[in-house]
């Protein structure tokens, strides 16, 4: 995948769900959450490749050094920190503010911005 193809997967998903996969009684930010929600990480971590408890509480290019969800995409390291700054939106901005920093970020990066942003 391109690190374009990466954007835009993650923009669709974030804009579609509406809202941050969480765990219920911590709030805290997970890679799968109740009722099928998943990050902006999360959505590359294959389901039978998921471990709740080799996971959570570690960003995306700390997982993937467990080797495979890395093996799984031949995601570059670069790639991998790419999709962890994508997974950082998702956890540090309000909902409310994905559209505008998810904006900047493609700005950044030099990204074309899909029309699910627009």
């Amino acid at each position: 995948m391109t690190n374009q193809e990466i954007f835009d997967k993650v923009c669709e998903h974030l804009m579609k769900q509406g809202c941050k996969s969480i765990e219920n009684d911590t709030g805290l930010c997970r890679y799968r959450g109740p009722n099928g929600l998943k990050c902006a990480a999360g959505i590359f971590i294959p389901d039978e490749l998921y471990n709740r408890n080799r996971m959570e509480g570690f960003s995306f290019d700390n997982i993937s050094s467990l080797g495979e969800v890395h093996r799984f995409h031949a995601f570059t390291d670069a790639q991998l920190s790419f999709i962890a700054k994508l997974q950082g939106i998702h956890d540090a901005w309000l909902v409310t503010h994905w559209s505008r920093q998810l904006i900047t970020f493609a700005n950044a990066n030099a990204l074309n911005i899909p029309n699910c942003l627009l």
